[in-house]
């Protein structure tokens, strides 16, 4: 079984099994179109009582349709003592995860067969639910990947952070050099932010001029 395409809350994703080890295995895509960037884009966070706490909810509302589509077939693979993994990449990384709550929730007998492997996902749940995920699922993370630490809460501190530095360093009088200082200072602490360009780079210096 499979969507190839997808749509806002509506990833892509494969149904697949393997019947000499009694497995199925769902697959979610990560982000390849502009409707997934809408589901990404919807960072606010909703309560799930599956889960225990809040969450992602672009998310959790596109867990909840992949949910729907295999119910059946898992709850069939299950009760047959078949184990069940989920898995996706950055989007469909954060879907998978939180498709494995539903799945231990809504099948809490055979909870113990239901894992997941999630890679570079971005945060969707709180940090008491993300602790209880160490249980049964493995996270993935690439070095100083920035998605999986791109969280609405993040992004209030790292504002935060920002005017802090620009309150220290800029003053009146001397604007131009200080901000110039705290380009540099403050910007080369996010380099995946902006690809290879580094303080230094002609181009990096021609982009952020003041």
């Amino acid at each position: 079984h499979a969507h190839t395409k997808s749509y806002n809350l509506r990833p892509a994703f494969v149904l697949l099994g393997k019947p000499e080890a009694k497995l199925l295995r769902v697959a979610i895509r990560g982000t390849v179109h502009v409707e997934d960037w809408l589901t990404n884009l919807d960072f606010v966070t909703q309560w799930s009582d599956a889960a225990g706490g809040h969450c992602h909810r672009g998310m959790l509302e596109a867990a909840q349709w992949v949910f729907e589509i295999v119910r059946g077939a898992l709850k069939k693979a299950v009760t047959a003592g078949w184990a069940v993994e989920v898995t996706g990449h950055s989007l469909g990384g954060g879907v998978a995860t939180l498709l494995a709550l539903l799945l231990r929730h809504e099948f809490p007998v055979q909870a113990s067969s239901i894992t997941g492997v999630a890679i570079c996902p971005p945060p969707v749940v709180e940090h008491r639910v993300a602790l209880q995920c160490r249980e049964f699922l493995a996270t993935l993370v690439n070095q100083d990947d920035l998605v999986p630490r791109l969280s609405e809460g993040a992004i209030i501190n790292y504002g935060s952070d920002l005017r802090h530095v620009l309150t220290r360093y800029c003053s009146e009088m001397d604007f131009r050099r200080d901000a110039r200082d705290f380009k540099l200072e403050v910007l080369h602490g996010l380099p995946v932010l902006f690809g290879d360009a580094r303080p230094g780079d002609p181009t990096w210096e021609r982009e952020f001029e003041l």
